[in-house]
Order: structure tokens, then sequence, then C-alpha cells
């Protein structure tokens, strides 16, 4: 699966707070954070991107999409983010 249209997919782990209960998105103010598992085919003329798979990146949920169509368990999310909307990156 690759992405498109200057996406890179991120999986995300579900976070828990004490004693197990799951905080629903609307409740987390922080950004999410996750690994990289796929990147875009940058066009030649386009810088290439400075973050590959791998690498743990930030980005609000607000420029993300959920995406459900990856295999996963159920405390993983995969999210479609834009290139440009990803806040900050750190090298795993």
């Amino acid at each position: 699966m690759k992405p498109l249209n200057g996406n890179v997919f991120v999986l995300c782990r579900k976070d828990n707070s004490v004693g197990g209960i799951i905080l629903p998105d609307s409740a987390q103010e922080k950004p999410f954070k996750g690994e990289v598992t796929h990147v875009p085919n940058m066009p030649k003329d386009q810088d290439p991107l400075e973050f590959a798979v791998g690498n743990v990146v930030f980005f609000s949920k607000w420029d993300a999409k959920e995406i459900d169509f990856l295999e996963k368990s159920k405390d993983q999310q995969y999210f479609a983010v834009p290139c440009d909307k990803i806040l900050g990156y750190s090298k795993k």
C-alpha cells in the first residue's frame, strides 16, 4: 500500500490512562504521536521528505484521517497525515 497526494501512513497506539480506562480522542489535547509505516513517492521536482519509515512523528488529530483498511490490533490505529501537517519528528 502506498499513500498518495503527499500523505504518510502513521501507526498509533491508543493511549490508556492509569487504571486502564481508555480516554476518548476528545479528552486528549496533546498532539498524537506515532510511527511512520508508509511514505509516498515524491515527484523528482519536489524536495525529498525529511522523515522516513520508522521515524516517530507528531501531528494534530484535526489534520489526520483514520484509516481502517490496514491490518491492526484493537489497541492500534492507522492515520493518513498530510506531510505538510506533521508538527515534528524524531529518528527512532
